[in-house]
């Protein structure tokens, strides 16, 4: 009766022993499968750096009209294509270095960029850009608001507004309810957006 019941128990044993070393054998193969993956999911997805074309606000409209987002795989080829080819920063450039200066083409330009947020604080993250079809911006006295929608709804913490854009204003209701909620005037930039952080809903850049 001892006898047998040994033999089982070494059997069972030797199959605790084999399941062991199977899981073991199994863990390191994946630890050595997984740098592939590893490397796929550390890299950026592309398109985060957007790229959103906004009308003057005309007399009697409550929102400028605006095109779809185009977006890019670098902040530098949003600014590009924003500028029509006339800024071109180096492809390491940072955001939070951007000014009006840097975004000032060498000529003459048909588009403009009146304003760019970002998903983080101090300028950083994924980055919307909104760009204007003239070369002026508000500094002739006009006025440009819009939504924000999509994936850029209640995302942006900090903001910058550029050509003359001096107020520039984030909303936590989108139009034309813009004015019963929460907002903050960045004047003309805001490296954080306070209780309004990740709430924005609309914006009006102003002279």
């Amino acid at each position: 009766m001892i006898r047998p019941l040994i033999r089982r128990l070494l059997r069972r044993g030797f199959f605790l022993v084999a399941l062991s070393a199977a899981a073991v054998v199994v863990v390191v193969a994946a630890a050595h499968a997984s740098p592939t993956a590893t490397a796929a999911s550390a890299t950026p997805d592309p398109g985060h750096h957007c790229v959103v074309t906004v009308a003057p606000l005309l007399p009697g409209q409550a929102m400028s009209v605006t095109s779809a987002p185009r977006c890019f795989g670098t902040f530098a080829e949003a600014i590009a294509a924003a500028t029509n080819g006339a800024v071109q920063l180096p492809a390491n450039v940072q955001p939070a270095d951007v000014t009006a200066a840097t975004l000032a083409p060498a000529a003459p330009t048909s588009t403009t960029i009146i304003g760019i947020d970002w998903i983080d604080i101090n300028y950083s993250g994924s980055s919307l850009t909104w760009q204007v079809s003239n070369g002026v911006g508000c500094t002739t006295g006009l006025s440009y608001q819009s939504n924000v929608t999509g994936s850029w709804n209640n995302v942006i913490s900090s903001s910058k507004a550029f050509a003359g854009c001096t107020l520039n204003t984030h909303y936590d209701l989108p139009y034309p309810n813009q004015n019963n909620g929460a907002f903050i005037n960045c004047t003309p930039n805001c490296a954080s957006m306070g209780a309004m952080n990740d709430a924005t809903s609309a914006e009006s850049w102003r002279p």
